[in-house]
């Protein structure tokens, strides 16, 4: 990392996917609270354990779909989790 003045100029190494937030002060433990309906927890993953969501959210958002299949399975069953990838999506 290199800095001018206190500062940050540029990172060698990182490629701007969003991962050099993780490096930076600002990468610490969130708490995040959400509050969605059910066709609205379907939407969020949808969007979130897809293969271009971030690696971190997207892990968070897996386990929770886990969860919610066993919990729920009538509303979350048509969502197939791919361990080996660390994604989910629709059942075709």
């Amino acid at each position: 990392m290199k800095t001018h003045s206190g500062k940050l100029i540029a990172f060698e190494g990182i490629d701007g996917s969003g991962d050099a937030r993780q490096i930076l002060p600002t990468g610490i433990k969130a708490q995040i609270v959400i509050t969605a309906n059910l066709r609205e927890w379907r939407h969020i993953f949808k969007l979130r354990c897809a293969p271009g969501a971030h690696w971190e959210i997207r892990e968070v958002m897996l386990n929770l779909l886990k969860d919610l299949k066993q919990l729920i399975p009538v509303v979350f069953d048509d969502f197939e989790i791919n361990e080996e990838l660390k994604t989910a999506n629709l059942k075709p």
